[in-house]
Formats: C-alpha cells, structure tokens, sequence
C-alpha cells in the first residue's frame, strides 16, 4: 500500500506540476514543492492515534535484542543527530573523498542500528541480497542528454515516459502483488534482474541504431521499450517491505521500517556513486557520447550481479521453511 501511495502521488504530481508550470512558469512549482513537507507535519498533529492494548507480563528472561526500549530510541535518534553533523562538517571542510567516507560509514551505523533492533539470520541475508540489486550502478543522465541532444527527445516527450512509467508500475504492483508477497525473495530477486537485463537490451539498441533496423522512430522505440520495462521499477522493493513487516520485534515495527528503509537509500547512494565512476571511467559529456555505447553495455551486465548472492538466500529460505515445517504439519501455516 506504500509503494501504491507513492506512486499514485507521483502520477498526480507530475500532472498537476505540468499544468501549473504551463499556466505560472517552474518557480512556483519549486515553492509548492518545498511548502509540502509542511503541511504534511502540520496534517500530523492532528492525527489521533488509539492506545494500544495492554501489553502482556514480561518473560522472566527477555531476548538480546527486543523491542526499542527508550534508551535504544536515544541511541537510535542520537546516531542519527551525529550522522548528520558528520555529514555536514565533511562536506564544509571540503574532505576529499566525502562521499565515500558518508557511505562507508552510513552503512556501519545502519548495521549497529539493525543489530540493536534485533534482526533474523533470513532477514539480514534478504536485506543484503535486496542491498546488491539496488546498489546496482545505472547508465546515469547521459543516456537523457544524448537522446535530447540526438534523437530530439523535448521536455514534453521524457515527461510522457515519466508519466507512462509511473502508471504502468502501479499497474504491475496491482496485478503481481499476489505472487510477490507470497513467493519468496529469491524467486522475485532473479526474475525482475533478468527481466531487467533482457529489457535494458533494447535502450542499448536505440544508442546503436536498431530502431531503424525495424523501421520504427526513436521515440516509438523508446514508448514500447517503456511500456514493457516500467512495471519492474517497484517490484524489488516489496518483498523487503513484506519482510519488515513480518519480522520487526513488537513495539518497534516503525523504527525497523525507518532503519531498513534507510538501508535501501543507502543502496541507491551507492548505485549512484557507481553511476559516477563509470561515466568519469568512459569519459561520457554532453560533448563526446562515443563511450556511452559501452557504458550501457557494462552497466547491464553488472546488473546481473545480485545473481551471484541468491544461492545463499535460496540456503536461508529452505532452512527458515525446514524450521517451520513441524508447525505446518501441525494445522498451521507459515506463510
């Protein structure tokens, strides 16, 4: 339902956005887009929340790692306070390299947060497998420039994909959340990589003039690549979302979905800092785009790397389902 949000959000934004920049110009949808985090926190305090129900004894000899206790909350915002103050005074005394010492250690406090929430064996190695495939690098905004810059893609035009991509991944979370929420990890890890590898096929046909091949345009062959691709956009991430959900310690559901979540951000900071060194590596600028070919190429293939980790998440999975087995057996169910 999340993901569902988002996405219905982003179709109606960028709709509504398209029309007011039409009528008023950019600016004014800059400003609208900066007042709304304000009203979403004021629309919070108005929230009434009931009280939950009495919670049972305590056990005589409570787990390592339970729920958020107030001073692992401390802890939790107090990392958080300090990351960010890191962050901030790297980037003022202008450190070489801030970007990877704010990753590297980013994913060191994420590991000593999750490790205080308390988190499974299967679910430590499913969010590692998840982490690989959204870390994955991608070709970057040189693909955009050079399809404004040669195929005469205008702002219109990429805001239509946009548009078309948005809607058809709401489609695909609607029409596969069945078999995503109740397939395990692995099943969805390797089929949306391979999807993925097999579809980005056709975007490197376009740099390579298979188009005209097939007799099609470039922004023909670009709306039918789109339409078949865009589903795959939000489908990884749901099967980390069932796992939070299944898995956090009672009491501290939201502080495991925010540090999990944090944990996904993480990967795609890392796929973008892997995006920047492949375009440094194959010099691609808006005045040379003779490397973007073979950036595209390298980029699918490391695509497929996530592959490599889904034996040992297959191991995890048919060891938790072996674990589980007596209490099926018994009339329950695990899934």
């Amino acid at each position: 339902l999340g993901r569902v949000a988002l996405l219905v959000g982003t179709i109606s934004v960028g709709y509504a956005s398209g029309l007011v920049a039409a009528a008023l110009g950019p600016r004014p949808v800059f400003a609208i887009a900066a007042a709304l985090p304000v009203v979403v926190a004021v629309a919070a305090m108005f929230i009434r929340v009931a009280p939950r129900a009495a919670a049972p004894a305590a056990p005589a000899a409570p787990p390592a790692h339970g729920p958020l206790t107030g001073g692992r909350t401390r802890l939790v915002l107090g990392v958080g306070l300090a990351y960010a103050a890191f962050s901030v005074g790297l980037e003022l005394l202008d450190i070489p390299f801030t970007q990877e010492i704010v990753l590297t250690v980013s994913a060191i406090l994420i590991m000593v947060l999750l490790r205080q929430i308390g988190l499974s064996r299967a679910v430590a190695i499913s969010a590692f497998v998840i982490f690989l495939f959204r870390a994955v690098p991608g070709v970057g905004q040189g693909y955009s420039y050079w399809a404004i810059d040669h195929l005469g893609f205008d702002q219109q035009f990429l805001g239509l994909l946009a548009q078309v991509s948005s809607v058809l991944s709401l489609a695909g979370l609607l029409v596969f959340r069945k078999t995503i929420t109740r397939r395990p990890v692995s099943f969805t890890i390797f089929w949306v990589t391979i999807a993925g590898f097999l579809l980005s096929l056709p975007t490197i046909g376009l740099f390579y003039g298979v188009n005209e091949w097939l007799g099609l345009s470039p922004r023909a062959f670009a709306f039918i690549d789109t339409t078949i691709s865009a589903p795959l956009g939000q489908l990884a991430m749901v099967p980390m979302l069932v796992l939070m959900g299944k898995s956090a310690p009672e009491g501290a559901e939201a502080t495991m979905f925010a540090v999990m979540a944090s944990l996904m951000n993480l990967a795609l900071s890392a796929s973008e800092l892997g995006t920047r060194y492949l375009n440094t590596a194959f010099a691609v600028t808006q005045e040379d785009y003779a490397g973007l070919g073979p950036l595209m190429i390298l980029a699918s293939l490391i695509g497929l790397v996530p592959l490599l980790a889904l034996p040992l998440l297959r191991r995890e999975e048919a060891r938790a389902a072996a674990a589980t087995a007596p209490a099926q057996g018994r009339g329950g169910g695990w899934c």
